[in-house]
C-alpha cells in the first residue's frame, strides 16, 4: 500500500512538493521557536540546579536598586536555621576598557550595552560555590580576601572582548588584573558580568558605609521553611528561594512553549487545509481509477487507506524537512545571536507526530469521498 501511495504522489511531483512545503514551513517554525524555549530551560536548570539558597533584597524589583545595611545581617545571623550568608553589591559599570557603558545617554536602544559588576565576599566562596556561579571559577582561580585589584569575568564577556587571564582591564577608570573566568546562563539575567571584592565594588558604586544590594542565605535544613520565617521577620523586604525561582521560571517557560507551539501551528494548520485540497483534487482526478480498483475487488477501506497514507506521507515528508530546516535555524540563532537553543528528541518526536496528524486529519474527508464511490458510476465518470 505504501509503495502504491508513493507512486501516486510521484505522478505530480510539483504539487506534492508544494503541498509538503506548507507543512515544512510550519514545522520549521515550531522547531526553531520551541528550541529557544528548550535551550533557556536547559541553561536555567543548570544554573539553578545547585545548592538551594535564599535571596533577600529590599522592596525593589532588582538587586541594583536595592539598599540593605548591616543591621539586616545582624538580625539574620541570630536565626538558628541560618547556616551561611554572604553580602553582595550589584551595579552597572559606567565604562569598560575606556568604552562608555549604560543607557542614560543612549538614543538608540539597539546600541545599549550593559555590563554588571558584582561585589562578593571571597571568604564565603566555599559555601556558595554550588549555589551562585560567581563563586565558582571555570578557568583560573578564585578571588582571595583583600585581593582588591583583581577581578573575575564571565567567559562570554572575556571572549567578546578578546581578554585572557593575566590581562589588565579598566573598570570605571580603575585598573584590575583578570585572574579567572566563570560561567553563567546566557538565558538568564545577562552574561556580561564582572566579579570583584566587596571593598572594590563599594569604591566604584554608590553604596556607602554598611550598605549593600542583596543578602544570600543557605539554610541549615528546610529552605522553604526558613524563607517563610524570614518573610515574617522582614515583611518590608523581598525574599525568594532558588526553588521558587525555578518553579516560576518553569511555569513561564511552559506558557512560552505553549504560545510558540500555537504560533507555529497556525501555518501548519493552514498547510493541512492545503493537503485536504490537494488530496480532494487528486480524488476527483482519479475517479475512474477508483472505479477500476473497486471493480477488481478493492474494498472501501482499502481505497480510503490509500488516500490516508498519501496524505500522511505528505505530512511526514514535510515534517522531516521542517525538522531539518528548523534545526539549522536553531543553530544559526545560537551561533550568531548567542541565544541558547536545544533540539531534544522529545521536540523531534512531537514535531513528527504533529505533522503526521495534520496529514491524517486532512485526509479524512477526501478518503471518505473516495471510499464511498460507486464502482459503476466511477468507471462511467467523464
Amino acid at each position: 500500500m505504501i509503495k502504491i501511495s508513493l507512486k501516486n504522489l510521484s505522478r505530480s511531483k510539483s504539487r506534492s512538493f508544494l503541498t509538503s512545503l506548507g507543512i515544512l514551513i510550519g514545522v520549521a517554525a515550531i522547531v526553531s521557536l520551541v528550541s529557544i524555549s528548550e535551550g533557556v530551560r536547559a541553561e536555567a536548570e543548570a544554573s539553578l540546579g545547585g545548592a538551594e539558597y535564599i535571596r533577600m533584597i529590599d522592596r525593589s524589583m532588582m538587586s541594583y536598586l536595592s539598599f540593605l545595611d548591616d543591621s539586616t545581617v545582624n538580625r539574620v545571623s541570630r536565626i538558628s536555621e541560618v547556616k551561611h550568608y554572604t553580602r553582595e553589591i550589584e551595579f552597572f559599570l559606567k565604562s569598560f576598557n575606556g568604552v562608555e557603558m549604560g543607557a542614560i545617554e543612549m538614543t538608540d536602544v539597539s546600541d545599549i550595552q550593559l555590563i554588571t559588576a558584582i561585589g562578593i565576599e571571597p571568604e564565603n566562596a566555599e559555601f556558595f560555590k554550588n549555589a551562585l556561579p560567581q563563586y565558582k571559577v571555570s578557568q583560573g582561580r578564585m578571588l582571595q580576601r583583600n585581593e582588591d585589584n583583581a577581578v573575575l569575568l564571565t567567559e562570554k564577556l572575556a571572549k567578546d572582548n578578546n581578554l585572557f587571564i593575566g590581562n589588565t582591564v579598566n573598570l570605571d577608570g580603575k585598573n584590575f588584573r583578570i585572574i579567572g573566568f566563570f560561567e553563567v546562563s546566557s538565558g538568564m539575567t545577562g552574561s556580561s558580568i564582572v566579579a570583584m571584592t566587596f571593598k572594590s565594588a563599594k569604591e566604584l558604586s554608590v553604596y556607602e558605609n554598611d550598605e549593600f544590594s542583596a543578602l544570600y542565605i543557605i539554610s541549615q535544613g528546610d529552605t522553604k521553611r526558613l524563607a517563610d520565617r524570614l518573610k515574617t521577620i522582614f515583611p518590608n523586604n523581598r525574599i525568594s528561594s532558588s526553588q521558587q525561582s525555578e518553579q516560576s521560571l518553569n511555569t513561564f517557560l511552559l506558557s512560552l512553549t505553549a504560545a510558540l507551539w500555537f504560533v507555529g501551528s497556525i501555518s501548519a494548520i493552514v498547510a493541512g487545509v492545503g493537503i485536504m485540497n490537494t488530496t480532494l483534487m487528486g480524488v476527483m482526478e482519479r475517479i475512474k481509477e477508483f472505479g477500476v480498483l473497486k471493480a477488481i475487488g478493492w474494498k472501501d477501506g482499502q481505497v480510503m487507506s490509500m488516500i490516508c497514507i498519501e496524505a500522511i506521507l505528505l505530512g511526514l515528508f514535510g515534517g522531516i524537512g521542517g525538522i531539518i530546516l528548523g534545526s539549522i535555524a536553531s543553530i544559526i540563532v545560537q551561533e550568531f545571536a548567542g541565544i541558547p537553543t536545544a533540539i531534544t528528541l522529545t521536540l523531534i518526536a512531537q514535531a513528527l507526530v504533529f505533522s503526521i496528524s495534520v496529514g491524517a486529519i486532512s485526509s479524512l474527508y477526501p478518503a471518505f469521498i473516495a471510499g464511498k464511490m460507486s464502482p459503476v458510476e466511477a468507471v462511467r465518470y467523464e
